[in-house]
């Protein structure tokens, strides 16, 4: 509905009279405990509370549609008459994405009175530009069964798969956050006025599917999935867990069979994670003490989770540790003379073919020692016979 003109004035303020005697909308039934998208109050750029955004959330998903709610710190039962002469429109928005394609729920509200009849409701196709707040949209059409609420002030859509091509159990929604825009009368562009939350995004909401049950889902990976050990020194793997499902699970730790000699210990066997939440657990993998270096031990662990009467898929990696160390040297590696002892007694013949060897050298040295000693006393007397 276009804006109205600054000539249909007095008729608003008639109507605004007329209507505010009128019964007020009923209340929502609704749960914000665990909100995708959250906000601190009292952060509207213009300071007025009907454009404070406070939390949003995805709900009560059935077969077919997904309700999604809007608080604000308040909201306008009819429009301010200080604004009147302004015109002003405002839209209320929660933005999410599916796969490639983001969307947005919107209410727009223009000049309105008590019962809030020129109030729309929509949905509408996202495309973005250079940041999360640049946002080009375009409509795909009105939204029935949904609501403005001044008594509680929430905004409550009511969104049918269909119209977003029926995401499948366990699809996510990401991107998600909520804006208030509003636009004057004569103004070209609008303006953003509160952004939930005030940077990046709020949390996914995962879609539980055909039958809108809980779904149960958890992501599990690895610091590094290859790793070394040594005997008495095993290797340590850290293991992060996700609750990517709807509902809280637990979790509990198993590995295969390990080899003769080998052990596989957790820090944590049983796991409680909340949805949304992540947990950590480490992973102990232990060698023989006689292991040789470069034996590999291929080890796969699995998380079981349930909750409740729910079982979920396993989740699992596989951890690859090898054995390397490098052996202390003894004193007697470290001393040359006695490695070479070492050696020659592990080596008998070698032995054998050195003490004959030292043996012939000391007997030749006494034999040209004994020849020696007879020269010189022949020398000796042969001098004397001449004197």
């Amino acid at each position: 509905m276009p804006p109205v003109g600054r000539a249909a004035l007095p008729a608003v303020a008639v109507l605004l009279i007329l209507t505010s005697f009128w019964a007020l909308p009923t209340a929502l039934a609704g749960d914000e405990n665990l909100p995708e998208i959250r906000d601190g109050p009292g952060d509207s750029t213009s300071g007025k509370a009907s454009r404070d955004v406070l939390t949003a959330w995805f709900h009560d998903e059935t077969n077919d549609t997904i309700d999604i709610t809007l608080h604000t710190s308040s909201l306008e039962l009819y429009t301010d008459p200080s604004e009147l002469t302004n015109l002003p429109t405002s839209e209320y928005e929660v933005y999410f994405t599916v796969g490639d394609a983001s969307y947005a729920v919107v209410c727009r509200v223009p000049v309105h009175g008590p019962l809030g009849l020129t109030i729309q409701f929509g949905l509408n196709s996202v495309r973005y530009g250079n940041g999360t707040d640049d946002v080009t949209e375009e409509s795909l059409g009105t939204l029935s069964d949904c609501s403005y609420n001044t008594a509680n002030s929430t905004i409550h859509w009511v969104l049918p798969k269909n119209s977003i091509h029926n995401p499948e159990g366990g699809t996510h929604l990401t991107g998600t956050w909520a804006g208030v825009w509003n636009r004057n009368f004569g103004e070209n562009t609008r303006r953003l006025e509160d952004r939930a939350p005030n940077s990046g995004h709020g949390l996914d909401y995962v879609v539980r599917g055909g039958t809108g049950g809980e779904v149960l889902r958890l992501e599990m990976s690895v610091d590094s999935a290859a790793k070394t050990c040594r005997p008495g020194d095993p290797a340590v793997y850290k293991l992060t867990l996700f609750n990517n499902g709807t509902t809280n699970l637990i979790a509990e730790m198993v590995n295969s069979t390990m080899s003769s000699g080998w052990n596989c210990t957790f820090s944590q066997d049983t796991l409680n994670i909340t949805n949304g939440s992540s947990r950590m657990v480490m992973v102990f993998i232990s060698c023989p003490r006689s292991a040789k270096n470069g034996t590999v031990e291929t080890t796969r662990v699995t998380a079981n989770i349930h909750y409740n009467n729910l079982t979920g898929t396993p989740a699992t990696v596989t951890l690859t540790t090898t054995v390397f160390y490098i052996p202390p040297k003894t004193i007697e590696t470290q001393n040359p003379l006695l490695k070479f002892l070492n050696a020659l007694r592990s080596n008998p013949l070698a032995l054998y073919s050195i003490v004959a060897l030292i043996v012939l050298a000391a007997a030749g040295a006494a034999g040209y020692g004994a020849l020696r000693h007879r020269r010189r006393k022949r020398a000796q007397m042969a001098a004397t016979a001449t004197a």
